[in-house]
C-alpha cells in the first residue's frame, strides 16, 4: 500500500542514483523484487469507524503493551520517567519476557558519538550518522524516520548503558560477532560506495555488541536482556501478564484504540487502555503462510525470530485499517567471513567459477546475494588462509581440496579453466593492490597462490533471515492508515513495524530500531491524554 503523497520515501531510482549500490556486486540485482507490496493480510477495516467495545473490562491501565521484549522495555522505562504514576500493563504470550532480544546476537547499530566510539578514537555526530544511514538504506527507506532515528540514536545508547548494558573496546577485524571483551566493530562502513554516497571520508564503526557476564553462563544477548528486564521489573507501576495472547484491538465509534482482547487460561479477557496501546510483539518470520506470500526465499533459509514471530501485531492492526509496507523485505545475513574472520581473504564464486561480489561485503549485502541470486556458491581459498582457520572450524566446513586450482575445480564440478581464469584475474588484482572488478578492500586483498587449495559450499540454507516488513508508522511511532492519517491511541515499535533501513538490514539494525523507537514510543505515549 504505497503512500504516493510521501516525498521522503527513498525510491528505487533515487536510491540507486544516490548509492551506486552495484559497486562491489555482480550487477544491480540486489534490489530485484523488493519493492513495497499492496497487501491485505486480513479483511480491510470498515469504511466508517464502528465501536467494538465490550460490556465489561477485566483489567485496565493507562498503557497496554503487547509483547515484552526490547522495544517494550525501553518504552516502559521512558514512559515511567516522564509519567512516574503511569499504570502500564504488558501482555506477554510466553511464560517469560525477552522475545528476540534475549536470543539475538546482541549487536546493536548505534552511533552519533557514543561513549564507546569516542573512547576508541572515532568521532561522529547525528548528521554524519544520518548520512551513513541514508547511504545504506534500501528502496522504501523513509528519510523522516531515518532522521528521527539518527537524532535519537546516541540517547538510545545512553539509555542502554544507564539500564546496565555494558560496552567496551574496538576490534578492526571482520566479524559477524567479535570475541567477548570487545564491543565495537564495523559493518559495511568501510565500503567505498558507502563512503562516497554518504559524502564521508573516514569510516566510523557502528555495531555495538553488549558484553556477556562472564561470571555466569549467560550469552551476550541474555546478559543484555537481564539488564533491561531488571530495570522494568523494578518499576512499581508496571504489571506483566504472562501466558496471555493478544487477539484483537478494541476501538470506540471514532476509530480510537481503547484496549485489546486476549486469551488467558482458556478464557477471553478484555483489557482497557485509557491512553494508548503499543504493539511490539515481533515480525512474521515464524509464520509460514506469510513467509511464503511475501519472502518465499526465506523458507529455505535459516529463519530467526523467537519462534512466536507470527505477525500477530501486524494482523491485529490491519484489521482496524492500518497500513503496511516493505512486506517483501527481509534481512538476509551471511558474510563470507561468518565461519571465520580469515575467510575474508577467500573468494566467493558461482558454480560456473565466476566471482560475484567483493568478499568483504557486510553480512546483509552478501547474504542477500546468496539468498536471492546465488543460492549455491563456493568459498575458495589457499593454504595461507587454511592455516589461519582454527582446526575445529576447518573440520566443520566439509572442505574439498586440490593440489592445484584446476584439480580443486574438478572436485567442485566447475570447468577447470574457468576457475583458473577467475583466480588468475584475482591474483593479478591482488598483486597490483586494487580489485578492479569489485573494489574489495586492499587490506584483505591477498593472492591465492599457495597450494594445496580448498573450498566449501555456501548455500541459501546458511543465510540467517528475518522479516523486515510491517506496520507503517510516523516519527512518533503512531500507526498510520493508507491515507497517512493516524490511528489514534495506537503505537508500534520493533519488528512489528517496517524496518528503518528498508531492504538493507544493517548488522544490529533490528535491536537498534526496537530500542530507539521503543524509547521514542515511551516518550510520545506519555503525552497522551486519557479518553476515559
Amino acid at each position: 500500500m504505497k503512500d504516493n503523497n510521501n516525498k521522503n520515501i527513498i525510491s528505487r531510482r533515487s536510491f540507486l542514483k544516490f548509492t551506486g549500490v552495484a559497486i562491489g556486486t555482480a550487477g544491480t540485482g540486489l534490489l530485484t523484487g523488493c519493492g513495497e507490496a499492496d497487501v491485505n493480510l486480513v479483511p480491510p477495516a470498515q469504511s466508517e469507524p464502528s465501536s467494538n467495545l465490550p460490556s465489561t473490562w477485566d483489567d485496565s491501565a493507562d498503557y497496554i503493551y503487547v509483547g515484552f521484549g526490547g522495544a517494550a522495555a525501553m518504552a516502559a522505562i521512558h514512559t515511567s520517567k516522564t509519567y512516574p504514576n503511569a499504570k502500564i500493563l504488558i501482555i506477554e504470550q510466553h511464560t517469560a519476557g525477552g522475545g528476540s532480544t534475549k536470543i539475538c546476537g546482541a549487536g546493536t547499530y548505534l552511533g552519533g558519538g557514543t561513549a564507546t566510539q569516542t573512547a576508541n578514537g572515532f568521532s561522529e555526530n547525528a548528521d554524519d550518522f544520518y548520512k551513513n544511514a541514508v547511504a545504506t538504506a534500501g528502496e522504501g527507506g523513509d528519510a523522516d524516520i531515518l532522521r528521527t532515528y539518527s537524532d535519537n540514536v546516541k540517547a538510545t545508547f545512553d539509555a542502554l548503558v544507564e539500564a546496565g548494558v555494558q560496552y567496551q573496546g574496538f576490534n578492526p577485524g571482520y566479524f559477524s560477532s567479535p570475541p567477548n571483551g570487545t564491543s565495537l566493530i564495523f559493518d559495511n562502513e568501510r565500503r567505498p560506495e558507502i563512503l562516497s554516497a554518504a559524502g564521508l571520508t573516514t569510516p566510523v564503526p557502528h555495531v555495538h555488541f553488549a558484553l556477556a557476564d562472564t561470571t555466569t553462563t549467560l550469552t551476550r544477548a541474555a546478559t543484555m536482556w537481564r539488564s533491561l528486564e531488571n530495570k522494568v521489573l523494578a518499576l512499581s507501576n508496571v504489571k506483566i501478564s504472562y501466558s496471555t495472547e493478544a487477539k484483537s484491538l478494541l476501538t470506540d465509534n471514532t476509530g480510537r484504540v481503547v484496549g485489546i482482547t486476549a486469551t488467558k487460561d482458556g478464557a477471553t479477557k478484555n483489557f482497557k487502555a485509557t491512553r494508548a496501546v503499543l504493539l511490539c510483539c515481533g515480525g512474521f518470520i515464524n509464520n509460514d503462510e506469510m513467509v511464503k506470500q511475501f519472502i518465499p526465499h526465506a523458507m529455505s533459509c535459516m529463519r530467526g525470530g523467537s519462534g512466536r514471530d507470527k505477525g500477530a501485531g501486524i494482523k491485529m492492526a490491519q484489521a482496524i485499517g492500518a497500513d503496511v509496507k516493505l512486506m517483501n523485505a527481509a534481512e538476509d545475513f551471511c558474510p563470507i567471513f561468518m565461519d571465520d574472520p580469515a575467510l575474508v581473504r577467500a573468494i566467493a564464486v558461482t558454480p560456473s567459477g565466476d566471482r560475484f561480489a567483493a568478499e568483504d561485503l557486510g553480512g546483509p549485502e552478501m547474504g542477500r546475494l546468496i539468498a536471492r541470486q546465488y543460492p549455491d556458491s563456493y568459498i575458495v581459498f589457499d593454504s595461507q588462509t587454511y592455516n589461519e582457520i582454527p582446526e575445529a572450524t576447518r573440520t566443520k566446513l566439509q572442505l574439498k581440496t586440490g593440489a592445484t586450482i584446476e584439480a580443486l575445480a574438478s572436485e567442485l564440478g566447475i570447468v577447470p579453466q574457468y576457475l583458473a581464469q577467475t583466480v588468475a584475474r584475482y591474483n593479478a588484482s591482488a598483486s597490483g593492490g586494487l580489485d578492479q572488478q569489485f573494489k574489495k578492500g586492499a587490506d584483505v586483498l591477498r593472492a591465492l597462490n599457495v597450494g594445496p587449495f580448498y573450498a566449501y559450499k555456501r548455500t541459501r540454507s546458511r543465510v540467517f533471515t528475518l522479516s523486515c516488513g510491517g506496520l507503517r508508522i510516523n516519527t512518533k511511532t503512531q500507526v498510520l492508515r493508507p491515507d497517512g492519517s493516524v490511528i489514534k491511541g495506537l503505537y508500534a515499535a520493533g519488528a512489528t513495524t517496517a524496518h528503518i533501513n528498508a531492504q538493507h538490514y544493517l548488522a544490529g539494525g533490528g535491536t537498534s530500531g526496537a530500542f530507539s523507537f521503543g524509547r521514542i514510543a515511551g516518550l510520545e505515549m506519555a503525552k497522551e491524554n486519557s479518553w476515559a
